[in-house]
């Protein structure tokens, strides 16, 4: 109701999105070659074709989402901490979706990957949807404390994979 009362429709929301999905998947995979050098990234079709040569850096594309979604809403005059708030609600119930549907059809033996941090992840959606989520709708946090505590989460959860898989 937010963004109809704003006047804010959906298809800007979409094409919102939709560049920030675009430069997020393009920044992951330049982050991944760039911690991961080869020197059979230096040939376009190579960088271009990930699902046949994989690798996309996460952490580097949850940030450049977040901050393309800031550029972008800002340039469209929209409140991009309360745009990104709806963001990270959603984005806490994709990740373990696709977490473990990574764990599913990669064959990935590591469990801490595939069914620890998913189930991190969902039950933290659980918290924002059953106390943090309602508390947003009636005004009691500020806006960009959802995004904000998301991304603290997506820190946390990283680098606690990082110790578990050391």
């Amino acid at each position: 109701h937010y963004f109809i009362r704003k006047s804010i429709t959906l298809e800007q929301l979409f094409n919102i999105l939709l560049i920030g999905i675009f430069w997020s998947v393009l920044l992951g995979r330049l982050g991944y070659v760039f911690f991961h050098p080869n020197n059979k990234f230096l040939n376009p079709l190579v960088f271009f074709l990930v699902p046949y040569f994989p690798g996309i850096s996460v952490a580097v594309g949850v940030i450049s989402f977040f901050v393309a979604i800031i550029y972008l809403a800002k340039r469209r005059k929209i409140q991009p901490a309360r745009l990104l708030d709806y963001i990270s609600y959603a984005g806490l119930i994709a990740l373990p979706c696709g977490l473990f549907a990574n764990f599913l059809f990669q064959g990935m033996k590591d469990l801490a990957d595939g069914i620890y941090i998913p189930l991190t992840y969902l039950l933290f959606f659980i918290l924002y949807r059953k106390i943090l989520f309602p508390r947003f709708i009636r005004g009691s946090l500020r806006e960009g404390s959802l995004s904000a505590l998301f991304l603290i989460i997506f820190s946390l959860l990283s680098v606690t994979r990082d110790v578990i898989l050391l």
